[in-house]
């Protein structure tokens, strides 16, 4: 029986006073004992129903509370597991990129190797060239690839080692390459060091200006001094080039 059941049944029983005694037949009249007896089983009832219950509370709270233990260790268990695949994956992109690193370090000297062989003009310049090559291609079979050197220099793909003062290349583009440059996908490995232009300056202008002017008065004093006659008379430059004749004072 559930204690509704039971409190249920408490709540149904008479309640029997002096007055309502008074004058009832003893057919009718219903024994205080009866009552007694009857609420003393269903309180009996009742308390071994609220045991029953507390047992179960007892056993759920213990349940959740070893659930709630359980769901944490799974938890601690998962936050290891991709502390731990972090960790792996980082140094595999360390290793990756170190390994990387060599072999451009090899690139370098392979193209090093290169153009001081064609200089010499030597047979082997070729092959050493091709076999560059074959390395680069391998590189990119990897998804490492060389950084553009191309246009406007760019900070976070090209380190610029110098500049060369020209009016034929735009300001701030790459003029040259010095050293290769290599990305794998979006990260940079290793910045392309590069010659960037800069525009001609006015005080180089002006320094050019000046020397021309001085070479001309150097080749115009010349002249006047071949021109100059040899009747008593000598010749003076004027600003505007031309010369004028006065009579020689010894």
């Amino acid at each position: 029986m559930t204690i509704p059941e039971i409190l249920g049944e408490v709540a149904g029983l008479p309640v029997l006073t002096v007055a309502e005694t008074t004058g009832a037949s003893t057919d009718t009249l219903v024994s205080p004992l009866t009552v007694l007896s009857k609420q003393g089983r269903l309180l009996l009832r009742l308390s071994a129903a609220l045991d029953t219950l507390e047992t179960r509370v007892g056993e759920l709270r213990a349940q959740q509370e070893a659930e709630r233990q359980e769901r944490e260790r799974l938890l601690r268990i998962a936050d290891q597991w991709h502390t731990a695949e972090r960790r792996l994956r980082q140094e595999s992109e360390e290793r990756f990129e170190k390994t990387v690193l060599e072999a451009i370090h090899f690139l370098d000297s392979l193209e090093w190797a290169a153009d001081a062989l064609a200089a010499k003009r030597h047979a082997l310049a070729k092959e050493v060239a091709l076999a560059r090559k074959d390395g680069v291609q391998r590189l990119a079979s990897l998804g490492v690839t060389e950084v553009p050197a191309v246009g406007p220099a760019d900070g976070r793909l090209h380190e610029g080692v110098d500049t060369v003062s020209t009016n034929t290349v735009p300001p701030y583009h790459i003029v040259k390459v010095i050293r290769c440059g290599w990305q794998a996908g979006e990260k940079v490995l290793r910045r392309a060091a590069v010659l960037t232009a800069v525009p001609l300056t006015a005080g180089k202008n002006g320094a050019e200006a000046d020397s021309a002017t001085t070479e001309e008065t150097n080749e115009l004093d010349q002249r006047g001094k071949q021109r100059e006659p040899a009747s008593g008379k000598r010749r003076t430059r004027r600003d505007n080039g031309t010369f004028v004749e006065s009579d020689r004072r010894d």
